[in-house]
C-alpha cells in the first residue's frame, strides 16, 4: 500500500556527535543509531517520538527540538557538514497517487535550521 512511512533526522559530523544527540534523546528525540563510521565521520539518524501521517508534522516536531539547541551545542549542530530530513514512502501499487504538501512555512523552517530534504522510496 502507498503510504508516507517516517521522517528520520539524518546528521553527520567530523566532530563526535554524543553531546549533541545525548541533549536531543533528553528532549524526547528517538536514536535509531549514531556512531562513528568507517570514513571516520560521526553519523547519527534520529526519528520522532511520535507517529505522525504526514511529514510536515513529523519535521516540524524535530525542528521545534532542534530550534531549542542550547548556545552549548549549537556549534556541534552548526560543525554538521550533513543535516537532512529524509522522508520514507512505501511505494505500494495502490492508491494510484498520494499527495503531501510541505508547507511554505515548514520550508522556511527547513532551511533557516540549515537541513535538506530527502525522499527514499521503499520497493514493494
Amino acid at each position: 500500500m502507498l503510504k508516507y512511512l517516517n521522517s528520520d533526522l539524518v546528521i553527520c559530523s567530523p566532530n563526535d556527535l554524543t553531546p549533541l544527540v545525548n541533549y536531543l534523546e533528553q528532549q524526547g528525540i528517538c536514536t535509531l543509531w549514531s556512531e562513528r563510521a568507517e570514513d571516520g565521520l560521526w553519523w547519527a539518524t534520529m526519528e520522532s517520538p511520535n507517529q505522525h501521517d504526514a511529514p510536515e508534522n513529523t519535521i516540524a516536531e524535530i525542528l521545534t527540538m532542534i530550534e531549542a539547541i542550547p548556545t552549548d551545542f549549537k556549534p556541534l549542530w552548526n560543525g554538521c557538514t550533513t543535516r537532512e530530513f529524509d522522508m520514507g514512502f512505501d511505494s505500494g501499487h495502490e492508491p494510484r497517487s498520494m499527495v503531501h504538501t510541505l508547507s511554505m512555512g515548514l520550508l522556511q523552517r527547513v532551511v533557516a535550521n540549515g537541513c535538506a530534504l530527502k525522499y527514499t522510496l521503499y520497493a514493494v
